[in-house]
């Protein structure tokens, strides 16, 4: 996944967020005692069951040869797999945190996590503006941003390779 495309879906959750009236802040810093990076992004306020959530986006390359041969057989298996090495990562901080893998395909295929996080935003959104379409643009919004980072991603490729001939 490039850098530009992880910074614009955070600032799509976090505008979102905002948006919903959940409180919350892009890199929260980790403190010492979590012994892991930290997230993407943290709620300063409960998001459910009286805890905090904790996002980190990650993408993985649908058409990547390492992961073909599961994902010509199954739509979002890479993004799928139990457990995914964020969980893994964020699995101490289970107790305190609700831990959310905004993981995503190139194909702009969601991980199962990911689809309920986003299902539920866009709930909590037109709960809050009265408008039954306002989570419709949520769904619409992020996987047009994926689409965007695979042509950006497309596009230096071909400049790379004409500079090359």
């Amino acid at each position: 996944m490039s850098c530009q495309l992880h910074r614009v879906l955070d600032d799509i959750i976090w505008r979102t967020l905002i948006s919903a009236n959940v409180l919350c802040t892009l890199e929260p810093p980790a403190p010492s005692h979590w012994d892991v990076d930290s997230p993407d992004g943290s709620t300063l306020i409960p998001w459910q069951r009286e805890h905090c959530l904790i996002w980190n986006a990650a993408g993985v390359d649908t058409f990547a040869a390492s992961h073909l041969n599961n994902t010509s057989r199954a739509a979002a298996s890479e993004v799928n797999l139990p457990p995914n090495k964020k969980d893994l990562k964020y699995s101490i901080l289970k107790d305190t945190y609700l831990f959310i893998p905004v993981a995503y395909e190139t194909a702009a295929l969601w991980g199962s996590e990911a689809k309920s996080f986003v299902k539920e935003l866009s709930r909590r959104l037109r709960h809050k503006w009265g408008d039954p379409r306002s989570g419709s643009y949520l769904l619409q919004t992020l996987p047009v941003a994926i689409q965007r980072g695979n042509a950006v991603s497309v596009m230096a490729t071909l400049k790379l390779n004409i500079c090359c001939l």
